[in-house]
């Protein structure tokens, strides 16, 4: 259960760090620049990024868990690659972690079993999220973009999110309810167990960089309710992304120490 929680962490924090975005405003619209942002990562191809997650869940039953993760690493778009280093604090305990994904095989230093590998060519939810990293770039395509204000900062566009009911936050509580069912049951065709899924206090942004429309920095944060077996779950996260550098490296190798060490991870 622990080793799959770690990889669902790892699935948002890779599913996140693909996520420029966009609006409209001063002769160019949000559709524009999102087009354009899509254009320049892809062309970019690689990133070497930092991200820093506080959360807090409670559940009913157990005791509050409160989580902060630092992660910094570097990844390529095509093929997908990614080489992480995370730091996981969780009450007094802290877990550091070296992560590499290179040919759909995700490695992982797991405190306690040392090197574990697992192949997600078949795993339905970790290869959508590692093989099609703009996925959510499609998400955002589907939601109503006036949703979005954007306001030109010296080199940068701001643009920030501004309805807790509006299109992208019901296709996020969509993908939330299959994540949750995969974290609890391995199958995101449980949601059935999972009921109405609720946002306040979301507060989303997106800085773009004005001349080379590569992102610079994400935000994305909230509280959560939802319903589980007629239980519910709160969470509230905080979440920043910051891209210190784009298209400086082109190959991600793994160790020849962590290839003989990797034994395959149970599920």
């Amino acid at each position: 259960m622990k080793s799959r929680l770690i990889v669902i962490s790892l699935l948002v924090i890779v599913f996140t760090v693909f996520t420029p975005g966009c609006e409209e405003d001063h002769g160019i619209s949000v559709q524009e620049v999102l087009d354009k942002s899509i254009e320049a990562y892809k062309e970019a191809n690689s990133s070497v990024f930092e991200i820093e997650t506080d959360q807090e869940i409670n559940m009913p039953g157990f005791d509050s868990i409160a989580m902060r993760t630092f992660a910094a690493g570097k990844s390529i778009e095509d093929p997908m690659a990614a080489e992480i280093d995370m730091q996981i604090e969780m009450d007094e305990m802290q877990m550091d972690m070296t992560i590499y994904l290179v040919d759909d095989i995700l490695y992982m230093s797991i405190p306690g079993l040392g090197w574990v590998k697992e192949d997600i060519t078949e795993d339905r939810e970790l290869a959508q999220a590692f093989e099609d990293p703009f996925e959510y770039f499609d998400m955002l395509k589907e939601a109503d973009l006036d949703n979005f204000v954007m306001q030109k900062e010296g080199d940068y566009y701001l643009l920030t999110y501004e309805d807790e009911t509006g299109e992208l936050v019901e296709l996020m509580k969509e993908q939330i309810r299959e994540e949750m069912a995969y974290m609890f049951f391995n199958d995101p065709d449980m949601d059935e167990f999972f009921g109405e899924v609720d946002f306040s206090d979301l507060y989303y942004s997106v800085r773009i960089n004005s001349n080379t429309f590569l992102p610079a920095e994400n935000r994305i944060a909230f509280t959560m309710t939802m319903e589980m077996m007629e239980e519910k779950i709160y969470i509230e996260q905080d979440t920043t992304i910051k891209y210190l550098e784009f298209g400086t490296f082109d190959t991600i190798t793994v160790p020849d120490e962590v290839l003989d060490q990797a034994v395959p991870i149970e599920g």
